[in-house]
């Protein structure tokens, strides 16, 4: 037995948060921890409106409001809708508007969504595969088991991330005149100062304070400005499509002429 937990460490015997099994399974995606920051934030200030706090330790239900990690080949189907529903918008680049004000305002927002898209899925893709484990690793927490077998599967992103750290550590080597060991990568960082050390905090306010749980004051910070800018141009587009009406063109009271499009009819 102590052969066992010399070879593969004590992860059973530390304190869970969700079940026993927290050590097999534990892994929080960017897009979970985000959605569960807020949806904690709003318990706190007015009410839960997605879903019921699980108050039973260990969990008695499963969330449905839990975001897991998807394969990356699912992850570039994903990544393919989005671009195509944040793209749609841009077909109304000509349309007849009632003002100058709403057409130039809804091109702004159909650029945003579109920027949007590509944006926020290579900011989750980063978060995801380079940033949080950096965080987890900094503060001490141990990677689940499976997070170990994903750390084995090539990606990417983090293949991409190895790269640059090593011709980091290369460079940084050459200019210092030392070895490998002042180099930088996932598991020894400087310590970081001034405006990176604010960025680098960590807010945790999860329900028994769930050291999985935390998120950093970067993240938040560019999550919630990338969330809240969607939010305002969304709504206006989805308001655009009704006060729009009141001003149409000429062309949207003409019988359609279905023989010329359909002709067999």
């Amino acid at each position: 037995m102590e052969d066992i937990l010399r070879r593969e460490g004590r992860q059973p015997d530390q304190p869970y948060y969700q079940t026993p099994l927290d050590f097999i399974s534990r892994d929080e995606t960017a897009l979970n921890l985000a959605w569960q920051y807020y949806n904690e934030l709003s318990r706190k200030i007015l009410f839960s409106p997605f879903s019921r706090r699980v108050k039973q330790v260990p969990w008695d239900r499963n969330p449905g409001d839990i975001f897991l990690r998807m394969d990356f080949d699912l992850e570039l189907v994903g990544v393919a809708f989005i671009f195509v529903f944040s793209a749609v918008f841009l077909g109304a680049w000509n349309f007849s508007f009632p003002s100058t004000v709403e057409r130039d305002f809804w091109r702004v927002a159909s650029v945003y969504m579109l920027a949007y898209g590509m944006f926020g899925a290579l900011w989750m893709e980063l978060c995801m595969w380079i940033f949080i484990p950096q965080y987890r690793l900094s503060e001490g927490l141990e990677l689940s088991l499976v997070e170990q077998a994903l750390d084995q599967r090539p990606h990417p992103v983090r293949n991409w991330h190895r790269r640059f750290q090593n011709w980091r550590r290369i460079r940084f080597s050459k200019i210092r005149g030392t070895g490998d060991s002042d180099g930088e990568g996932l598991t020894s960082q400087r310590p970081k100062k001034g405006i990176f050390a604010f960025l680098s905090r960590t807010y945790n306010i999860s329900q028994g304070k769930d050291p999985h749980l935390g998120v950093q004051v970067g993240f938040l910070i560019v999550t919630s400005f990338l969330c809240a800018s969607y939010c305002v141009f969304r709504l206006f587009i989805f308001v655009e499509d009704f006060i729009g009406l009141r001003a149409l063109p000429q062309s949207a009271y003409q019988t359609v002429e279905w023989a010329e499009f359909i002709p067999h009819i």
